[in-house]
């Protein structure tokens, strides 16, 4: 499933594919360099936080997802 990832701080949108069996707790900004990371009450994954469309995990435990380390 795919994606859009808008940078909050320079607003660049780029198409990512969520990832199945892996959250992506950090991602690198292709635009202005910047690492986002998870962010809000539950961090889950840069889709959840960033995306247009939140992962896969998420969508199957009603949107609370444990963080990998």
């Amino acid at each position: 499933m795919r994606s859009i990832i808008q940078c909050p701080h320079c607003g660049f949108k780029a198409v990512e594919d969520t990832l199945a069996t892996e959250l992506l707790a950090d991602y690198r900004c292709l635009a202005c360099a910047k690492l986002l990371q998870a962010a809000g009450a539950d961090p889950c994954c840069i889709f959840c936080s960033f995306g247009t469309v939140p992962c896969v995990q998420s969508k199957n435990k009603g949107g609370k997802v444990s963080r990998r380390g």
